[in-house]
């Protein structure tokens, strides 16, 4: 089987010869059609670095996430086909493991999951994993998934299209499940995400709910209960842990500007 190979960039330079070298090493080079990098005006040595490893490169006509997949999928031809983000290291059992979902015609979706390489917030993303492994298998997806370590249906893709939103894969995610597929979350095929520091994962926390222009969860709560949350943490109640402490708490008080930015931004 070939795939053509998907990946929207912006400044990924840093992480991209690790990302890339790992991709060539997991997924067989026989079973590779295109690679395709879609940049979104990268300043850095990103466009270089991945046609130094044979990705063709295209121009994110649109911008952020929504514009890279768009331009991304206009050049798929095979019948299945993978994305994979510039931060994303895969687990090297991905491709075999990915793989065996897609037997199941009904799956338009699957994926992996993956943790950061910041060890305090790794600890958060492992605490919150446990509600969703309370899910049946089949139905994890409903509170875990992404776009940055998957295998798709490219038939079905190019009939639903991606995102509209700049950086929410929301509206994708319903599109598939409303119209009858399945979209599957291995739990257990963990890859790495990288980053430079906690606050770099903070900061991505941050400009997500910032730019969506998707409900939140900061659109249907008061200041007040807000607040209340930062003394008495409960996820820190739970899992006695400090490091989970540590994160939901700074995630808590960074949620307060972006509350009063969405309503200014958003509301009607």
């Amino acid at each position: 089987m070939k795939v053509d190979l998907c990946m929207w960039a912006k400044n990924g330079a840093l992480f991209l010869p690790h990302v890339l070298k790992r991709i060539d090493e997991v997924i067989p080079g026989e079973c590779v059609n295109q690679k395709i990098f879609v940049d979104d005006s990268s300043v850095d040595d990103s466009v270089r670095i991945a046609k130094c490893f044979n990705w063709d490169v295209y121009p994110n006509h649109e911008g952020w996430i929504s514009g890279g997949t768009k331009e991304a999928l206009s050049h798929v031809e095979t019948e299945f086909f993978v994305s994979i983000e510039q931060d994303v290291l895969l687990a090297k059992n991905w491709w075999p493991t990915i793989l065996k979902y897609m037997e199941d015609k009904k799956v338009a979706v699957a994926q992996g999951i993956r943790f950061s390489t910041n060890a305090a917030y790794r600890a958060f993303e492992k605490y919150n994993l446990k509600k969703v492994n309370e899910l049946p298998f089949e139905e994890r997806s409903r509170l875990y998934f992404s776009i940055d370590n998957n295998v798709y249906r490219t038939k079905i893709i190019k009939q639903l299209g991606f995102s509209d939103d700049p950086v929410s894969m929301i509206p994708f995610y319903e599109k598939i499940v409303s119209n009858g597929y399945k979209w599957i979350t291995d739990t257990n095929l963990v890859s790495d995400h990288f980053r430079t520091s906690f606050f770099n994962d903070i900061n991505h926390t941050i400009r997500l709910y910032t730019m969506t222009k998707m409900d939140t969860f900061l659109d249907h709560i008061s200041l007040l209960r807000l607040l209340l949350g930062l003394p008495f943490s409960l996820k820190f109640i739970r899992s006695r842990n400090a490091f989970v402490f540590l994160t939901s708490t700074l995630l808590r008080f960074s949620y307060i500007p972006i509350y009063f930015h969405r309503r200014k931004n958003y509301s009607e």
